[in-house]
């Protein structure tokens, strides 16, 4: 079963606006997988993309990747963490999110 992030800015008239955590999922799956496109022997997810919120309507995705031994970590979580904030800029412009990419294992 789905969360949601209600979105509290609509009128009671408008109804309720809600978004599924697995919004948040497809649209950072595609855009880490993007990234990873670049560069397919270096970096891979190690598992999937998890979504959850906080109580202020706030969204955290952690990306979670195995990278190749001798890659600049930092330019490739960033590149990940700039297109992922890209993607859900364009669907989910009013939502406040944070973005953890984390280095699960060094592959050889």
């Amino acid at each position: 079963m789905a969360d949601y992030l209600y979105i509290n800015e609509r009128s009671a008239k408008s109804g309720e606006l809600a978004i599924s955590d697995k919004v948040f999922v497809n649209i950072a799956t595609a855009a880490a997988k993007k990234v990873m496109k670049k560069h397919p022997d270096d970096v891979r997810m190690s598992s999937p993309v998890k979504v959850s919120f906080k109580g202020d309507n706030q969204v955290t995705i952690k990306v979670s990747i195995s990278i190749r031994k001798g890659v600049k970590l930092s330019s490739i979580s960033y590149e990940i963490q700039k297109e992922v904030a890209r993607g859900l800029e364009v669907y989910v412009e009013s939502v406040p999110f944070d973005i953890d990419v984390s280095i699960e294992e060094f592959k050889k």
